[in-house]
This record gives structure tokens, sequence and C-alpha cells, in this order.
């Protein structure tokens, strides 16, 4: 499993090209990342970006570099921490597009603070506070008791 964990941080990636970050692991090229950076780039809508610097794409273009390169290896699951931090309303619409259809094959952790998105794209919720689970069922049970802000503020 140690192989099948992907992570994308909060910040994304400025230097080199597309093809460049998403092909290069540990200073080298693998043949199994180079085939799947295509892959990568063409679900995350990055296929006609690929040779572009990475520092002239807008900050929802370099979300989308960060996901290509969390996916590019097919991960079982998948951190994202505030994958939509920053994006104006159609750049994160389809960022939520993306997470819901690789979610379809792939275990997706979503970290964040930002409730409407929890509503927006998961199915259950995991509320921590100080390193301790204090909530965990399913969204729409949530729902059954209140909003999810009004579960959040008696969960913390």
């Amino acid at each position: 499993m140690a192989n099948r964990r992907s992570f994308t941080p909060l910040t994304m990636p400025m230097m080199g090209s597309i093809s460049d970050y998403t092909t290069t692991r540990w200073g080298r090229r693998k043949p199994f990342i180079l085939t799947g950076s295509l892959t990568a780039a063409v679900a995350t809508g990055l296929h006609d970006h690929m040779v572009s610097p990475i520092s002239t794409l807008s900050k929802g273009y370099r979300q989308r570099v960060g996901l290509a390169q969390a996916i590019v290896h097919r991960p079982e699951v998948l951190v994202l921490d505030e994958p939509t931090n920053g994006l104006d309303p159609v750049q994160i619409q389809s960022i939520r597009e993306l997470i819901l259809r690789l979610a379809e094959k792939t275990t997706i952790i979503l970290s964040t603070h930002i409730l409407p998105e929890v509503e927006a794209i998961c199915r259950r919720v995991i509320i921590m506070n100080r390193g301790c689970k204090v909530v965990d069922a399913p969204l729409e049970e949530l729902r059954q008791t209140g909003s999810l802000e009004e579960v959040f503020a008696r969960a913390t």
C-alpha cells in the first residue's frame, strides 16, 4: 500500500513544465510514469498545456498540475488538502467534477475547513478536533441533525 497513496498540497508547484513535473520522480523518468502522465493530463484537463511553463498557468491550472502529479501512478488513496482554495467559481466547479470522477476509482480524503466544499463533494464526514476524531458519519445522516456548520460547532 505504501506506493498506492498520494497527496496534493495546498501550494502547487511553479517550476518547469507540466510534463516535467508529472513525469519526473526522484530525479529520473520512469516508463510507467511517462505513460501515466498523459492519462493524468487528460483526466485533469491539462493535455493542451503539457509543455507550458507552470509559472505561466493560472492558479486553477496549477491546482490541476498537483492533482495530475498525485494521480499519475493511480493511487488507491488520494489526500487532497484544500483543493479549491483561492479558485474562481468556474474553476471550483471544474475541480469538484474532477474529484467526483476520481472518487469512482479512488478513495479520496478531503482535508478542508470549507464546509460547503464538504457538502458538494463528500458522502462521509469525519471531523477532527485537536487530533481526535469527534464525528464520523454519512453526510445525509448529519444533515438530519442540522446544518454541517451546526454539527461542526457542536463537535468542536
